[in-house]
């Protein structure tokens, strides 16, 4: 988002992930959820990445990770599988990924009573920006 690069936490499968019927939720502006395809079809979850929580980081503090070099085989599966659905699916993470940024920076025009927890759970990015940039951060 402009000048910074943000970074969304991801998040193992849970229960919460799942509508009643067992099937996956909707992505929204705040979740997006990374599937596969299973077994006779049926969708399985990977992750998700959770956009309510993005924060910018200054480039300094991103360390590279490399899949190749991760001991656990069952756990460089699924970072496989994540990485490939992140790599095919950049267009919608980013326009989410926006889409939230501006809600959240468009406080008079869009916040109002009916959605004012939610507004509020949003990280304050103008002022987490501000600090990064007055502290020398980035």
């Amino acid at each position: 988002m402009g000048n910074f690069n943000y970074y969304a936490p991801f998040s193992s499968p849970k229960i919460k992930d799942l509508k009643t019927d067992g099937s996956i939720k909707k992505n929204s502006i705040f979740s997006i959820y990374m599937t596969k395809d299973g077994e006779n079809g049926i969708r399985v979850l990977l992750g998700t990445i959770k956009l309510i929580n993005m924060i910018p980081i200054p480039m300094k503090y991103v360390e590279g990770y490399s899949i190749e070099n991760e001991p656990d085989s069952a756990y460089k599966d699924i970072v496989s599988d994540e990485f490939k659905w992140v790599s095919e699916n950049q267009g919608k993470i980013t326009k989410k990924a926006k889409q939230l940024y501006n809600f959240k920076n468009n406080e008079a025009f869009l916040r109002s009573e009916e959605n004012a927890k939610v507004y509020d759970a949003i990280l304050p990015f103008k002022e987490i920006e501000k600090y990064l940039i007055d502290n020398k951060l980035i």
